[in-house]
């Protein structure tokens, strides 16, 4: 990295931090850290050209001041939260605050710098081209489940998707056109105990093959079985069984296998 990276840490520097400040300023990264008992004020005015990493879990109602401070006095510089185990409604507030990317406990040191480099190139350096941005994948994830919704989301961004949700199969095909995914993960059982099966018919057989037909299914149901194996002699069989299947709990290294590899299939649309 020609430049040393400024990097504004309100944390306790000790335990996992101490970890990834040692290994990332080895790379470039230079940080400084600041006690998270500074006043929220002090540290947006410091902020400058610079990302401001904050742990919210020692005390989250002052760690979302820091957002809210450095948000309003210094918009130009984009703030990654770190969380620990955080609700739906929690994950949504701090996304809502205008942080730039919200990571979960624990951290590591290369997920660190993946993150810390987006949010570097976001404020022009090392500025990625415009067909850097048009590759980014996005994914829809349609499920009931808001608590899986919301670790999945978060899973995924953590990956560098980009990720949507919705909650019922007909809020997912209408979500088609105005998300344009590359992948859809999809649950079986919501608004009926079908839905599942006809959004993914309406896709790859139905309406909406015109405008979502090459993009890929992930299907994943607390139902152990694919369609083919629970409909083995139904004629329709076929036309609900998607191009992948998996069953909850998620193990999550094969989960995302499967996403990396349906992603990769020929012909998608990026």
């Amino acid at each position: 990295m020609a430049e040393r990276a400024r990097i504004l840490l309100v944390a306790d520097p000790g335990g996992i931090w101490k970890d990834v400040v040692t290994s990332l300023s080895g790379e470039g990264f230079a940080f400084e850290v600041v006690d998270p008992s500074v006043a929220p004020e002090d540290v947006a005015a410091g902020a400058g050209e610079s990302v401001v990493l904050v742990d919210l879990s020692p005390d989250l109602s002052r760690g979302m001041e820091m957002v809210a401070a450095c948000r309003r006095s210094a918009p130009s510089s984009p703030v990654v939260a770190v969380a620990e185990n955080p609700s739906v409604d929690l994950a949504k507030s701090i996304r809502e605050s205008g942080v730039f990317y919200l990571a979960l406990h624990p951290v590591a040191a290369d997920e660190m710098r993946t993150i810390l480099g987006d949010a570097l190139r976001s404020m022009g350096r090392n500025k990625p081209s415009s067909s850097t941005f048009k590759t980014r994948k996005r994914v829809l994830i349609v499920d009931d489940d808001a608590d899986y919704c919301a670790s999945v989301t978060a899973l995924l961004e953590r990956e560098g998707y980009t990720v949507h949700c919705a909650a019922s199969a007909r809020e997912g095909l209408a979500h088609l056109t105005t998300d344009r995914p590359d992948l859809i993960v999809l649950d079986i059982m919501m608004e009926d105990a079908f839905a599942g099966y006809g959004l993914n018919q309406a896709v790859k057989f139905g309406d909406k093959r015109a405008i979502a037909g090459h993009v890929p299914i992930l299907m994943v149901s607390s139902i152990a079985q694919p369609p083919e194996a629970v409909f083995p002699t139904a004629a329709e069989a076929a036309m609900i069984t998607p191009d992948d299947y998996l069953a909850k709990p998620l193990d999550i290294p094969m989960f995302l296998e499967h996403v990396r590899r349906l992603l990769a299939l020929p012909g998608r649309i990026g």
